[in-house]
């Protein structure tokens, strides 16, 4: 008689114990609440549940059964979050369960050739552009890459940033020599006042702009000969008044400023008068 009757579901972690689990919280960038998609996954591959937290962030999970789950966010042009291992037992009530996505992701594929101003970037200066690349597909993605074509070139990440992580790969697939210059922006205020990592064919500077004037000695700078038609990997890492450059994954130049503690980042292009340089920028990721 005895095993016939149910047994007791007393183990915590028993997926039919009938002491379910709930799971919500929000979901945010860094400017605030974020609509993201957030998945519960089990066994490591299945979904079990989904859930879109909207523009409040909001999202939630009831009656979940008890086992050990994967939680991934995803939003647009956000890096997924995951997180694992992640406890359930029976009768967990966790409602303060946020999650934050802060690193953002652009490789310009899914915008429209031509396009002027891809989602994220504001082009101040020059002509500027998503354009088809389909070359060397292992060295960037492909089918696009935002292009600058121009004497003066300036196109900014929309979101203004102190502390950050940035990464991009670049080509110059037109040069005019000895005039070219290309490179990152970092803490951008205006057109007169930035620091800028400026490569040219044959080195790598971190400068500092104040009034429109290079200010010497540079804060960085180090030989290095850069190529035609050859992409390019930089990282730059920002923080408090401290820089670290990276250049193909090898560091290029560590140094320390204080001048700007925040401001824009973005591409930049620039020739002397009469001179004009192409270059491509692709696989952008900043993390704030």
């Amino acid at each position: 008689m005895v095993s016939c009757l149910k047994p007791p579901r007393d183990n915590e972690f028993d997926p039919n114990n009938p002491d379910k689990a709930y799971l919500s919280g929000r979901t945010y960038c860094p400017e605030g609440p974020l609509s993201t998609i957030v998945n519960l996954i089990k066994s490591d591959t299945i979904i079990y549940l989904t859930d879109t937290s909207g523009g409040s962030g909001f999202y939630e999970f009831k009656k979940i059964d008890p086992g050990i789950y994967k939680i991934l966010a995803r939003a647009p042009y956000y890096k997924p979050v995951e997180i694992y291992p992640e406890s359930l037992p029976a009768g967990t009530e966790n409602d303060t369960f946020d999650i934050y996505l802060c690193e953002m992701y652009f490789n310009f594929d899914d915008e429209a050739v031509g396009t002027q101003e891809p989602f994220g970037f504001i082009r101040k200066t020059g002509n500027w552009q998503v354009v088809e690349d389909n070359q060397e597909p292992g060295k960037h993605t492909v089918p696009n890459v935002y292009n600058c074509d121009d004497s003066l070139g300036v196109a900014l990440f929309n979101k203004p940033v102190a502390n950050f992580y940035l990464s991009a790969i670049f080509k110059i697939s037109v040069m005019t020599m000895p005039y070219w210059k290309t490179g990152f922006l970092l803490r951008y205020q205006n057109e007169n006042n930035y620091y800028v990592i400026s490569i040219d064919s044959a080195n790598m500077a971190l400068l500092k702009i104040i009034n429109g004037t290079p200010q010497m000695p540079p804060i960085g700078v180090v030989a290095y000969s850069f190529s035609k038609d050859t992409w390019y990997y930089l990282e730059a890492d920002v923080y408090d008044n401290h820089f670290r450059i990276k250049l193909n994954y090898e560091e290029m130049i560590v140094a320390d400023d204080n001048t700007f503690s925040e401001g824009s980042v973005g591409f930049w292009v620039f020739n002397n008068p009469g001179h004009h340089t192409s270059v491509d920028f692709d696989d952008f990721d900043i993390c704030r």
